[in-house]
């Protein structure tokens, strides 16, 4: 079986939102924590970003910053981000031969809440094939 890279998110100096492996060595992960790891790359990579594969990623990223008026219009915009997400896994997932607890299952949305008179945090759980579940949590914009 093979292993991904932890990835840990984090805010430096400037206040701007990075990427880290967090540790000194990489961190080895599997699982439902591998899965997890390759479904927010897809979320957080900007649709069409990717010169070898212009239809993974997702809007998702763009929300940061970004002035919506109408929860309906935010609610609309999340939940087309999460399909796309879920589009990128599903077809970089096919021609994989994977554990069940690494292959995608689905993912809900649970809430998005306001954090700070500029922020917003989503969250969802996150599915595998195995029948295992995370809630993840993730923070946009000012008070992000």
């Amino acid at each position: 079986m093979t292993t991904d890279i932890q990835i840990n998110f984090f805010t430096d100096e400037e206040g701007q939102k990075a990427f880290s492996f967090g540790t000194a060595t990489p961190e080895g992960v599997t699982g439902l924590y591998k899965l997890l790891n390759q479904w927010l790359k897809a979320l957080f990579t900007d649709l069409g970003s990717d010169p070898t594969a212009k239809e993974d990623g997702s809007n998702f990223a763009q929300l940061i910053g970004a002035n919506v008026g109408l929860v309906d219009e935010l609610f609309e915009v999340i939940t087309i981000s999460l399909d796309q997400a879920t589009s990128t896994i599903e077809r970089n997932q096919r021609s994989q031969d994977l554990p069940p607890e690494e292959i995608f299952g689905g993912v809900t949305l649970q809430s998005i809440e306001e954090d700070g008179p500029d922020g917003i945090v989503v969250s969802v759980v996150l599915e595998n094939a195995a029948g295992q579940s995370l809630l993840v949590r993730t923070s946009l914009g000012e008070g992000a």
